[in-house]
């Protein structure tokens, strides 16, 4: 697996997985399943070719393979390999792109201080509204749950195909 080098493992959310909601972690993630929501990490993140995400993430290193759509902001590198697909808004210091990946985003590049403004900024922003969810999720699942009706599975459509359409 292809992450940077941390003295904390990499949290591995594998193929056999699909996730939603709000991910907050201090080390590397490996995204090889579906993944949906809002992901903020002071490592890197890594979306393997199986990997397909729909949400916003916060990295200080990103590097594609897979699917992604929504909005990521990078503070420092974003690698985007061939067989990627990227829509949505980006924002970076460094971009790099390999030739064969389709990238459909509106992207800004920014100093590394702006972005590291923007990701304290954004990741206050996020803390608050993820535990705003959290509490709204709760109170839901426990009106389900007294109700006798349980929250839908997650299911995902292949990105590709949808983009091809």
């Amino acid at each position: 697996m292809p992450i940077s080098k941390n003295d904390n493992h990499p949290n591995i959310i594998d193929d056999k997985t699909s996730f939603r909601g709000i991910l907050n972690s201090k080390s590397d993630i490996s995204l090889d399943g579906n993944a949906e929501g809002i992901i903020i990490t002071s490592g890197t993140i890594y979306i393997s070719r199986k990997g397909h995400f729909n949400g916003d993430i916060l990295c200080s290193n990103a590097k594609i393979e897979g699917c992604f759509n929504g909005e990521l902001i990078v503070l420092n590198s974003l690698n985007i390999k061939k067989g990627s697909i990227i829509e949505g808004e980006i924002k970076f210091n460094q971009l790099i792109v390999d030739s064969g990946a389709i990238f459909y985003a509106k992207s800004k590049i920014h100093s590394h201080e702006e972005g590291f403004e923007v990701f304290k900024i954004r990741s206050k922003q996020q803390s608050v509204e993820a535990r705003y969810e959290r509490l709204n999720f709760k109170k839901n699942q426990n009106k389900s749950l007294r109700k006798g009706i349980y929250p839908d599975s997650l299911y995902y459509n292949d990105i590709r195909k949808l983009i091809r359409q």
